[in-house]
């Protein structure tokens, strides 16, 4: 709780932020503490100093009239060529402007989109970066300075193949760079995306990632126990021989995964997707289990049937069935 007694000497914007966002003030205290604070009021007037552009193809730009904004959104604009004028931004989205080439200024920039801007090469500068999306930017081949960045967004960077200094992260996403093949090193982070890598096979040293997404990575393996929380493995060729190891895995989902005939290893499963799994003939056991998608082709086979009809709706198990 914020009172009128507290004074704030030039905190830094995020401190600022959280006073501004994350309070139970009202709406009268929070003007008058707005009011009263020089520091707060600044951030606040810069905070929402902000650039909305959406859809253009030239930008006659006014340097000075950009230096200090604190936040910029521009989509597709192939009048954006120098970024050096977004330098002091701490919120930066350029995405699809594709005129882009040099970055190296943007250094200091907290969060920033650069998602579709595919002549980017060098992103070397950017390892200071909170939040840092370059989906798309097929051009890139070194990320070494990268592995801090909480949230890291490399998506479709298809020329990556050396992400060996990668892995401090909250959030990471290599989805379809599919030649990359080491993984080893992502074993500390958080959330991992690393869906339609397609060269990618033994992924037990990942056993410790809380949520990992390997759909439609055909070739995958698995020879110990994963403590993953959340495992996404969609379309792969996955067996029952698997299923063992994924026992602690809490939300699973296992969609079009037609080698699989057998879940009950499955004790701890809360949530799980089986929908386009015809070979399926065992559920895995109801115990934890909240919620439950099926195939219309699989909830009428007698067997499942049967299973779903004398356990799982007795248990208050959700059923969700894809007709389609």
């Amino acid at each position: 709780m914020l009172s009128g007694n507290i004074k704030l000497y030039n905190l830094p914007t995020d401190i600022l932020d959280k006073i501004c966002y994350e309070n139970d003030l009202d709406n009268k205290k929070l003007a008058l503490l707005i009011m009263t604070h020089k520091s707060f009021h600044k951030f606040i007037m810069i905070k929402y100093n902000k650039l909305y552009l959406s859809s253009l193809q030239e930008l006659q730009i006014n340097i000075n009239g950009y230096r200090n904004i604190y936040e910029v959104d521009i989509y597709n604009c192939l009048g954006i060529i120098d970024t050096y004028i977004f330098e002091n931004c701490k919120i930066l989205k350029l995405r699809c402007c594709q005129n882009i080439t040099d970055v190296s200024k943007l250094g200091n920039v907290e969060y920033l989109d650069l998602a579709d801007c595919d002549e980017i090469t060098n992103v070397s500068m950017l390892g200071k970066c909170k939040y840092l999306d370059l989906s798309n930017c097929n051009k890139i081949t070194n990320v070494n300075n990268l592995g801090n960045v909480e949230h890291l967004d490399l998506s479709y960077c298809y020329k990556l193949t050396n992400i060996s200094k990668l892995g401090n992260h909250k959030y990471l996403s290599l989805r379809g760079c599919n030649k990359i093949e080491n993984i080893n090193n992502l074993d500390t982070v958080h959330k991992l995306d690393l869906s339609y890598c397609e060269n990618i096979r033994n992924i037990s040293p990942l056993s410790n990632v809380y949520s990992l997404d390997v759909s439609h990575c055909p070739n995958i393996r698995i020879n110990l126990t994963m403590r993953t929380t959340i495992f996404r493995a969609m379309s792969t060729d996955l067996t029952n021989r698997t299923m063992a190891f994924l026992k602690n895995v809490k939300e699973l989902n296992i969609k079009n995964c037609l080698w699989v005939t057998d879940l009950s290893k499955l004790s701890n499963i809360e949530k799980l997707d089986i929908r386009g799994c015809k070979r399926l003939r065992i559920l895995s056991p109801v115990n934890n289990l909240k919620n439950i998608s099926l195939s219309r082709d699989l909830y009428n086979k007698n067997n499942i049937f049967n299973q779903l009809k004398s356990t799982y709706s007795e248990n208050n198990c959700e059923i969700d069935i894809d007709y389609f």
